[in-house]
């Protein structure tokens, strides 16, 4: 039974920041370099600044995450997400969970 008490307790890694040369550009003409930077510029971003990122044809926030980032595990989170607010609020969950902010 103690087992099943005990919780696996993950350190936190240190927040991943892209390059100069892979930074997220947003449409709005706006760089980012790391999640933190994009959940804030989501936070202010319109509805349709999003449509132009994550779409039925692509979701640009998952790419650049899986694929500059390394973050797999939030990337498959973000292709779930539809909306600019559920995609701010999976960033922020991921954020409070994994890194050291």
């Amino acid at each position: 039974m103690l087992k099943q008490a005990i919780a696996i307790i993950r350190p936190k890694k240190n927040l991943t920041s892209a390059g100069a040369d892979s930074l997220f550009w947003l449409y709005d003409g706006q760089a980012v370099k790391d999640l933190k930077e994009l959940k804030d510029a989501l936070k202010k971003a319109s509805n349709d600044q999003f449509a132009h990122h994550v779409n039925a044809e692509k979701n640009d926030f998952a790419c650049w995450t899986e694929e500059v980032l390394r973050d797999r595990n939030l990337a498959v989170k973000l292709r779930q997400c539809k909306t600019r607010l559920s995609t701010v609020r999976a960033i922020e969950t991921h954020l409070q969970k994994n890194y050291a902010i």
